[in-house]
């Protein structure tokens, strides 16, 4: 499973800078691509090096509620009639919600992952190729906020795993024995697409977290303390005054109580 390389963006609804379109295809951190908030909607278009097969989606939100993906061949050729940009697009994720609209109101949760595959994607669309992608992302819930994407990445089956994987099914001995070596020694870096995958100890635990921990430990402890000395002061508080009403009570029934000396 690889993801697809992209060429170009080749057109875009708006952006707001330095959250540039292009930014979507950024694997750098901070990078976003933002456009105005109020807009009905927003939409980028981006080509691939080569038209391939779509088996899955990942994507980074940016603040938008819904997401739509059209795919589309340079040629024109597709199973849809819609017409964009000059080019006739077919569906292959429906729109789907990203953010609730609490979530939006509130701008909660802006910069989600999602990843979407099998069911969610459509099955047709999945068995064809595709070299031309259009992004469409809505937020109806918020006409405050500007809203976009953090990236977008296609995965893609690449023919060199397939031919590799039919490789190793034909010599299970060979696979077997290659299992049980690697598995005696450490796994080296690898890579993942656009991302490196490196094994990393559970147990081990930098300073600067270390210290984070510490410090958030001795806020919580320091918090808990403040309350309970609260407490305390607010139950002396309570049972000064519950001592105030009895004596207050007590010396109105000494004033209340009827004379005993008899009459002159």
């Amino acid at each position: 499973m690889t993801f697809a390389p992209v060429k170009d963006v080749l057109t875009f609804s708006g952006e707001i800078k330095p959250h540039i379109a292009e930014n979507v295809l950024s694997t750098e951190k901070g990078k976003v691509w933002s456009a105005m908030a109020g807009a009905k909607q927003h939409f980028i278009v981006i080509k691939f090096e080569k038209a391939v097969e779509i088996s899955g989606i990942d994507v980074g939100n940016n603040g938008s509620a819904f997401i739509e993906v059209l795919v589309s061949r340079s040629d024109g050729s597709s199973t849809s009639g819609d017409k964009a940009d000059g080019s006739s697009f077919s569906t292959l994720l429906p729109v789907t919600m990203l953010m609730t609209p609490k979530d939006s109101k509130e701008w909660e949760n802006i910069r989600s992952v999602n990843i979407f595959g099998g069911s969610k994607l459509d099955g047709a669309a999945c068995k064809e190729k595709w070299d031309t992608v259009r992004i469409v992302v809505k937020q109806p819930y918020n006409k405050v906020e500007d809203y976009g994407l953090n990236f977008i990445r296609f995965r893609t089956i690449d023919s060199s795993s397939s031919s590799s994987s039919s490789s190793s099914l034909s010599s299970p001995a060979k696979t077997a024995t290659s299992s049980s070596s690697s598995s005696s020694t450490s796994l080296p870096t690898q890579s993942l697409g656009l991302f490196k995958l490196r094994k990393e100890p559970t147990t081990s635990l930098a300073p600067a977290g270390f210290m984070k921990k510490h410090n958030s430990i001795e806020k919580l402890m320091s918090s808990v303390k403040e309350q309970e000395e609260k407490e305390k002061e607010t139950s002396k508080l309570v049972e000064e005054a519950k001592k105030a009403r009895e004596k207050a009570l007590k010396e109105l029934k000494e004033v209340k109580k009827p004379s005993t000396s008899p009459p002159p």
